[in-house]
């Protein structure tokens, strides 16, 4: 006989990320139909497991599958247009002739990169996406010219000292490639 399995809500900051995902995840399914909403909690919450048999195979079938997984396109178009309205909103303020927009709302992109990555379901990829652009928007704050390979070289010591062997894949490098890559276009 077994002692029976008791589950206790989360609590702090994990509860609260929850709450938000679930609020976000009832909202897309109230507004839209079953069909766009299941893509558009697959784009923004990583729940590709909510897509119709019909939406999955047909995004299957046409190669297109990685679109849908949260990523580097995904941590950075969001996070970089979230520090765009921060950058033009900080342009207009009193503020932003002490420190330059662009500096502080690149430094406010770091923890929304950290943020989008662990509400987006905390995949491996989304954590990878969101921990190279929170380096790449870190440099910009500093004032440092932003290019891929930096950022990318970076990234990959960051996840090297964190789980060695995980770094050296293929896929780890090139999704932190690739982030790093969208990232330099957004600035």
């Amino acid at each position: 006989h077994a002692a029976p399995l008791h589950v206790t809500p989360a609590a702090g900051p994990i509860a609260w990320l929850e709450r938000l995902r679930s609020h976000v995840r009832a909202a897309l399914t109230r507004t839209l139909a079953p069909r766009i909403g299941g893509v558009a909690r697959a784009l923004v919450l990583g729940d590709a497991a909510t897509l119709s048999d019909d939406a999955s195979m047909a995004v299957r079938g046409s190669g297109l599958s990685h679109v849908l997984a949260v990523s580097g396109m995904h941590v950075t178009l969001t996070v970089g247009l979230a520090v765009l309205l921060l950058r033009r909103i900080l342009a207009r303020a009193a503020i932003s002739a002490r420190i330059p927009a662009e500096r502080l709302a690149s430094a406010l992109g770091v923890p929304l990169a950290i943020f989008y990555a662990a509400f987006a379901g905390g995949t491996a990829s989304a954590w990878r996406a969101g921990v190279t652009a929170a380096l790449g928007w870190c440099l910009v704050a500093a004032g440092r010219r932003v290019n891929s390979a930096p950022i990318t070289a970076l990234a990959v010591l960051v996840f090297g000292l964190a789980a060695p062997t995980r770094v050296v894949e293929p896929g780890a490098v090139l999704s932190i490639a690739a982030t790093a890559a969208v990232l330099t276009t957004l600035r």
